[in-house]
């Protein structure tokens, strides 16, 4: 079966960080940013996740990333 999944690439603006301190009701949240997307249809600021938790530096604000 071939899967109809369209897998999109952007760059955006760090415009938050999760600084919290790690909790077990807020483990989906750790390590998360607030990205403001640069692209024509998507203005809504999106919350990301790194794929490998196993990141040595957080992006900071103003800081671009790649979705």
């Amino acid at each position: 079966m071939i899967s109809k999944t369209k897998i999109e690439f952007f760059i955006g603006e760090v415009v938050e960080v999760a600084t919290e301190a790690f909790q077990d009701s807020e483990s989906n949240n750790l390590y998360s940013i607030l990205v403001k997307p640069y692209n024509d249809y998507n203005s809504q600021n999106i919350y990301c996740s790194p794929a490998n938790i196993n990141i040595k530096q957080l992006p900071i604000i103003g800081e671009h990333v790649f979705v």
